[in-house]
C-alpha cells in the first residue's frame, strides 16, 4: 500500500523491511502467537468502562463476547482507573494470540527469535520456530511509551462493520477530574520519566466536552497526542484541535459522512497545522466491499489537496483506504471480490 511505511521488521534472512499497519493485516503477518512483546511494558491499553491492560488485545479476552476463550479472562490486566488501583507489569509478555488485530498492538516492539529492532529493543523470552517470515517487529522511530485510550463509547456514527459492543449513544462522558488523575498516575508510577504517546480512539472522542481540556493538559506535560475522528463536528472545533494536538486521524465512513463537511474540516485543520508550523493530519478511508472504488477516488482527491499544500510548506498528511475487517477475527479482511482485491493489492 502507498504512504508512509513506520513499522521496521527484520526477515529471517536478517533484511530490513518496512510496513504500514494495513500492509501488515492484508498480507497476514500479523501472526505473532509465542512471540515475546512488549505489551505492558512499552503500552497500556484504557478501555471504554476504565480498566487498564497491558495491550488492546488484553481488553479484547476481557469482553464475553471474545472468540479467544483459551486465554484466561484477566490475562494482561493492569488495574481500574475509577478504583485507582493499578499492578505495573515488570516484564514482556508471551503473546497467546493467533492473530494481533489492533494497529496500536501490531506496532508494538516484538521478536521470535534474539533479534532487536533497533529504536524499541526487546529480549527474547521464548525463542519460537514457525513459518512466519518475520522475526522481529517494532516502529522505526522512537516510541518510548505509548497508551491506547478508548475515551467512550458514545458515538453520532453507527457504521455496519463496527462492533456493536463498541459504540452507543447512552454511555456517559468521563470526567477531566478523573482523566487528569489518569494522567498523572502513568506519568509518576508507570512512564518512568519518558514521554507518553496517546492514542484515543471510541466512538467518537470529540463528543466528550472535557476532551479538549484533557489534550491540553497532556500537552503541558510534554506528551504527544494523537486522536481519530470521523470528522463530523464543525470546523471551529477542529481548528482549536488542530492547534494542540499532534497528529489528527480522520476517518471516512461512507454510511454516514457527509462529504462537504468532511472536506471543509480538512482544510481548516490543514490551514491550522500550517499556522502552527507542526502537526500531521492522517486521513483513512474505510473501505467496505462495494465501495474500494470510491474509496480510490477520495484518496486521490486527497492526496491531491495535500500535495498543493506540499509545494508551498511542508509535508502535512496522507490519505489512504483501509480494507474491512471482519468482524468475528479483527486479524483478517472481509471478502472482496476480485476486482476489489486486485485494486486493494496496488494501494
Amino acid at each position: 500500500m502507498a504512504g508512509p511505511k513506520y513499522i521496521y521488521a527484520i526477515t529471517k534472512d536478517g533484511l530490513e523491511e518496512k510496513y504500514a499497519v494495513e500492509d501488515m493485516v492484508s498480507q497476514n503477518l500479523n501472526r505473532f502467537m509465542g512471540w515475546t512483546c512488549n505489551a505492558g511494558i512499552q503500552s497500556l491499553y484504557i478501555d471504554y468502562d476504565g480498566s487498564v491492560w497491558v495491550a488492546n488485545c488484553a481488553g479484547a479476552a476481557a469482553n464475553p463476547n471474545s472468540k479467544f476463550q483459551f486465554v484466561e479472562k484477566q490475562w494482561g490486566y493492569v488495574g481500574d482507573i475509577f478504583k485507582d488501583t493499578y499492578k505495573w507489569k515488570q516484564s514482556p509478555v508471551i503473546c497467546p494470540w493467533s492473530s494481533c488485530g489492533c494497529g496500536a498492538d501490531i506496532c508494538l516492539s516484538k521478536n521470535s527469535q534474539r533479534t532487536k529492532v533497533p529504536h524499541n529493543q526487546i529480549d527474547n523470552q521464548n525463542k519460537t520456530t514457525s513459518e512466519h517470515r518475520l522475526v522481529a517487529v517494532g516502529m522505526d522511530y522512537h516510541w518510548p511509551k505509548h497508551i491506547l485510550w478508548d475515551i467512550g463509547r458514545w458515538c453520532n456514527y453507527s457504521c455496519s462493520y463496527c462492533w456493536p459492543d463498541v459504540h452507543n449513544k447512552t454511555d456517559p462522558h468521563k470526567k477531566l477530574d478523573v482523566m487528569k488523575r489518569v494522567v498523572d498516575r502513568v506519568h509518576n508510577e508507570w512512564a518512568s520519566g519518558e514521554m507518553i504517546r496517546w492514542s484515543f480512539g471510541g466512538g467518537e472522542p470529540t463528543v466528550n466536552p472535557d476532551f479538549l481540556p484533557l489534550v491540553e493538559y497532556m500537552k503541558s506535560k510534554g506528551d504527544y497526542v494523537l486522536t481519530v475522528s470521523n470528522g463530523s463536528r464543525n470546523k471551529d472545533y477542529y481548528t482549536k484541535l488542530a492547534a494542540v494536538v499532534d497528529c489528527l486521524q480522520l476517518s471516512v465512513h461512507f454510511e454516514f459522512w457527509k462529504s462537504d463537511v468532511f472536506v471543509e474540516n480538512v482544510e481548516a485543520i490543514i490551514a491550522a497545522f500550517v499556522q502552527r508550523g507542526y502537526g500531521w493530519l492522517d486521513i483513512k478511508i474505510m473501505c467496505k466491499p462495494g465501495t474500494v472504488a470510491e474509496g480510490q477516488y477520495w484518496m486521490e482527491e486527497f492526496n491531491s489537496m495535500f500535495e498543493s499544500y506540499n509545494k508551498q510548506h511542508r509535508y502535512l498528511g496522507y490519505a489512504t483506504c483501509v480494507p474491512i475487517r471482519d468482524l468475528e477475527d479483527s486479524g483478517k479482511m472481509v471478502n472482496y471480490s476480485d476486482l476489489e482485491l486486485d485494486l486493494i493489492s496496488k494501494w
